[in-house]
């Protein structure tokens, strides 16, 4: 935009007559990106004007001072609001805006270049949630950006990771397209999600539902408003992680033309995505927004890989929560099967755990070389400790290549000597894997030569910046010998500051100012002489004040000294930038190997970490199978045994001759410890893991279904039953003969009755026509007494004593039908009080009475009236007959529903 149209906007913004050269600066980015908050450089310091610095100091309780910015109509200035953040302190604040959901739009100085009578400066990069790239604001977790576009009956996603330029998208087809986006997004939980805005509400809001990044976005975006409103400022910004985007983002046309430009190609098969539209677009999308925002590692994004695929085993997000896969029943990692796995030493292997954990195998030899590693590390115990200590000096490796290969201005000194002590670990712990067999690797060859140069060419504790900004920043950057340019500049350094140390002890000597000092002015790089205010009587004649009020003073000798310090400096930093250059250059030509070595040592990593937890666990390796066989000797599982003493294993046989399980037995005897049991052994087993058991046998499954627990969706306006309804339906649409299906209490959510001939109907379904291994726990004993008669069901028990009025529960799995579900007498260990427990327990005792004494009648009108309509042809009856017919058969109606009555339904008075 034009300076004389940004000046006119001002105007009408602010009611002054000439804008500032630099707030007419800080305009043009603000109307660049009007959705964003924008911080610009103004040397140290990054710094906002008008509307912004007040809505930013609000935000951040920031002090807001006012500035001249603006004339007006006679010439007077006016005052407009500024606030500023120190440079290198500005992490936590930006950290803050992007928690709130705010983007931030950075505009820095161009070095060289002015703007009139100012530094230019202009619009660097933009930071959302979903694009950070600065380790001080990562944590261990990945950090997701996503893009998804919908259709009928067809999906499509992508995902970056733009810390590790790892580029991944999916595409499903069919009536469940939509409901396997949603679980992928529940699986992966990306920071930011792009989608169409012109997608209908209840669209977007299931999107961010699924993907948990909308549970307080219509609070902040509602908070941001009434902000807005309050301070007067026009509210342009984008508030949340959930970015609607225009329309056509989305067409085919601009989204391919983006892919094209991007990977430099003209031809869209390499990658897969001729044949998968969506993909195509959603992952278009993203990289069109990576670059709208100006990310500085696009060009890492090399290539795009397709995730998901059958052979992988698939969970929704319902059986990652109610197994507890990923959190605990609180929503934290305290009480899930991830924090028992988690004991990496890397923070790449964490996020690689994590991955194995949620995309389970399918594939038999995939399988068989993951559990010949493990295998490997659990029988050679020092050589597994051996590797796990030198992985302790890799760190988060992946992130630090990424980063270094940006560009030689881009890499920090301080990932460079991480670099270096990571590839000295990964050669240390060479001979340890090759004593391992290779750990399932098909090469492992760390650069020996990059750790040679490295260790030859860095300081041994390089600055942290490559710039640095404060004293405290200063200091070696290359080891001495590097470059012998490079090492003549720095002597000549050493020998100009010595030369000013020796003149100012003599002038302490000379003159008896017993406060005089000597700093470095950090604005004009001259050095100068500082006292005290006492001793300011003391200054000799030929001193020169350097600035007014201020005691500090300089010497025509200190100002030659100070003047060949600065230029012998200036020198140095030339040299010394031209040398990084030539070492990064080195560095990033290994660049494809640094990656892949990267991704080798978060593989031994994951190796090593299930071979420590199966060796302290003791846990065993699985035997994987063709038939669709799950049996497990002496099962445990793997979170509760560790909280709970005297744990007490159990024993699951599930085949052809038994395919589905009915587990009866009281509150609190285990039912639902040991269905998740069996369900996490299978997750364990296929992500290449030993399990807590004696031994396992396994047929593969494809898909693992639960349905535990008691959950409603009260801002949808779904009951519990209804939810229940839903999961269950998911599951007989979607599960096969090869999927594990665990289903508790079904049923229970509405009347009886209705609850049982649904749970009987379901359990039948998965019988004769799914045909799956499963559990079905429920406190129905009637029911268990008509599906035992199915074939393949086997009817067990968890075991529970009666010792008097009080329950003894055994937790051991015995075949069988349990007794009752004693709920009585759990709601006595529960605390309830007597009398309501003997007035619970009087009430029972008539109710059984009563259903003894009506059982049978109803049983015998029940036959009747089936016998009679089987008896019926309708074909060749007169309509009177029919019509004789029907009356006869609601009489039978009548008198059943007679007796019902009388005999069990309450009067009303």
């Amino acid at each position: 935009m034009e300076t004389h149209e940004i000046q006119r906007v001002l105007r009408a913004r602010y009611g002054g007559v000439e804008a500032s050269d630099v707030l007419v600066q800080f305009a043009r980015i603000e109307l660049q990106r009007p959705d964003a908050l924008v911080w610009m450089q103004n040397g140290k310091f990054y710094e906002v004007y008008g509307n912004a610095a007040r809505l930013l100091g609000r935000l951040l309780d920031l002090r807001v001072a006012e500035k001249p910015l603006m004339t007006g109509a006679n010439r007077q200035p006016v005052m407009l609001a500024m606030t500023g953040i120190t440079i290198g302190s500005e992490r936590e604040h930006l950290g803050r805006l992007l928690r709130m959901g705010y983007r931030v739009a950075i505009g820095r100085e161009v070095d060289g270049e002015r703007d009139g009578a100012i530094k230019a400066r202009q619009l660097e990069e933009v930071i959302t949630p979903g694009t950070l790239f600065d380790e001080d604001l990562l944590g261990d977790e990945r950090q997701l950006l996503a893009a998804v576009d919908l259709g009928h009956e067809r999906a499509g996603l992508a995902l970056a990771d733009v810390s590790t330029s790892s580029l991944w998208c999916q595409e499903w087809a069919g009536p469940d397209a939509h409901d396997r986006l949603m679980d992928e997004l529940a699986r992966t939980g990306p920071a930011e999600l792009l989608c169409n805005g012109d997608l209908p509400r209840e669209d977007r809001e299931r999107l961010g539902g699924a993907s948990g990044i909308t549970r307080l976005e219509g609070e902040r975006a509602q908070r941001h408003r009434a902000l807005c409103d309050e301070l007067g400022v026009i509210n342009s910004y984008h508030v949340g992680r959930l970015s609607p985007l225009p329309g056509w983002w989305f067409t085919a046309e601009l989204c391919q033309e983006a892919l094209q430009a991007h990977f430099q190609t003209l031809d869209l098969r390499p990658f897969e995505l001729a044949d998968r539209p969506y993909a195509m677009r959603a992952t278009g999308v993203l990289i069109r927004y990576l670059r709208w925002n100006r990310f500085p590692a696009i060009a890492r994004l090399q290539t795009v890989r397709l995730g998901g695929g059958s052979h992988l085993l698939q969970l929704d997000a319902t059986s990652r929560r109610t197994l507890d896969i990923l959190t605990g029943p609180d929503g934290t990692p305290y009480g899930s099967l991830l924090a028992v796995l988690d004991q990496t030493r890397t923070p790449m292997g964490g996020r690689l755990l994590k991955t194995w954990l949620t995309q389970g195998l399918r594939d038999p030899a995939r399988l068989a070389v993951r559990y010949d590693a493990v295998q490997a590390c659990v029988q050679d115990t020092l050589a597994r400790e051996e590797i796990r200590a030198q992985l302790g000096r890799v760190r988060d490796l992946e992130r630090v290549v990424n980063r270094l290969l940006i560009g030689p201005d881009r890499a920090a000194p301080r990932d460079m000597a991480r670099l270096r002590d990571a590839l000295e670990a990964a050669e240390t712990l060479a001979a340890a894997l090759a004593k391992l067999g290779g750990l399932g690797l098909e090469a492992y060859a760390p650069p020996s030569e990059g750790a040679a140069l490295l260790a030859q060419a860095l300081a041994a504790a390089p600055r942290p910046s490559l710039t640095p900004r404060a004293d405290a920043e200063a200091g070696a950057l290359l080891a001495a010998g590097w470059d012998a340019e490079l090492d003549t500049f720095l002597a000549q350094e050493q020998q100009i500051l010595a030369e000013v140390e020796r003149f100012v002890s003599g002038l302490y000597l000379t003159t008896g100012i017993k406060s005089l000092q000597q700093k470095r002015d950090g604005r004009t790089g001259q050095i100068v002489l500082t006292i005290s205010a006492s001793d300011a009587r003391k200054v000799p004649a030929g001193w020169s004040r350097v600035v007014k009020g201020k005691e500090q003073y300089t010497t025509d000798q200190l100002r030659q000294l100070s003047e060949a310090l600065i230029e012998v400096e200036a020198q140095r930093i030339d040299v010394e930038q031209a040398a990084w250059r030539r070492l990064w250059r080195r560095i990033a030509d290994q660049g494809p190997r640094l990656i892949q070595l990267a991704r080798d040592l978060a593989h031994i990593d994951v190796v090593a970490t299930l071979a420590h937890v199966a060796v302290r666990e003791r846990w065993t390796r699985p035997q994987i199978v063709a038939d669709r066989v799950l049996s497990i000797v002496g099962g445990r599982h793997p979170v509760v045994c560790r909280a709970v003493d005297g744990y007490i294993p159990a024993t699951v046989l599930l085949d052809q001759s038994a395919r589905l399980i009915t587990l009866t037995g009281p509150n609190m005897s285990g039912k639902s410890t040991l269905m998740r049991m069996v369900a996490l052994c299978v997750v364990l087993a296929q992500m290449g893991s030993f399990v807590p058991a004696e031994a396992m046998t396994l047929g593969l499954c494809d898909r693992i279904f639960t349905r535990i627990g008691a959950a409603e969706d009260i801002a949808s306006g779904r009951s519990t039953f209804l939810v229940e309804m839903t999961e269950v339906s998911t599951i007989i649409h979607q599960a096969t003969a090869d999927s594990f299906v665990v289903l508790d209490e079904v049923g229970r959510g509405t009347a009886t009755y209705d609850g049982m001939a649904l749970a009987e109907a379901i359990v039948e379904h998965l019988h004769n026509v799914t045909r799956c291994r499963g559990v079905f726990a429920t406190h129905y004993h009637h029911l268990v007494a008509m599906i035992g008669q199915l074939p393949h069901v086997a009817c067990f028990q968890m075991g529970v004593r009666r010792d008097d009025d009080r329950l003894v529960f055994l937790h051991t799995l015995q075949p069988g039908v349990a007794e009752g579900s004693f709920g009585i007498a759990v709601a006595r260990m529960a605390g309830l009080p007597a009398p309501i427990l003997a007035r619970a327990q009087a009430r029972l005792t008539a109710l059984e009475a009563e259903q003894r004494q009506r059982l049978p009648t109803e049983e015998v009108s029940l036959d009747q009236l089936i016998r009679q309509i089987e008896l019926l042809d309708t074909r060749s009856m007169l309509p009177q007959e029919a019509t004789a017919a029907i009356r006869e058969l609601q009489s039978l109606c009548r008198a059943l529903l007679g007796a019902h009555q009388i005999a069990g339904a309450p009067t009303c008075s």
